[in-house]
């Protein structure tokens, strides 16, 4: 293959020969993929993150729903006892 030629196409006439330009066009494409691969781990980090933060949040919640529910026994019982009535 002459070079500067590439499978019949004419690559820049810089007198590489054409496994030279097919290392080049490995190199960008592995480049691409790195580039691709980045953005999709950046999303999947982005992703738990968010899920992370979700979780804390219904974390806090349900304590304090547990803690307001708390009170309210702790006061049912209470009422209990100053009425003297078991049926409230």
């Amino acid at each position: 293959m002459r070079k500067g030629v590439v499978a019949g196409c004419p690559t820049r006439r810089t007198g590489r020969d054409a496994g030279s330009a097919l290392h080049e066009v490995g190199q960008y494409r592995r480049a691409v993929i790195d580039v691709a691969t980045a953005a999709e781990t950046r999303r999947i980090a982005e992703e738990a993150r968010d899920r992370v933060r979700f979780e804390e949040e219904a974390l806090e919640l349900s304590d304090q729903v547990y803690r307001v529910a708390r009170r309210l026994a702790l006061a049912i019982d209470v009422d209990v006892e100053l009425s003297g009535d078991p049926e409230g």
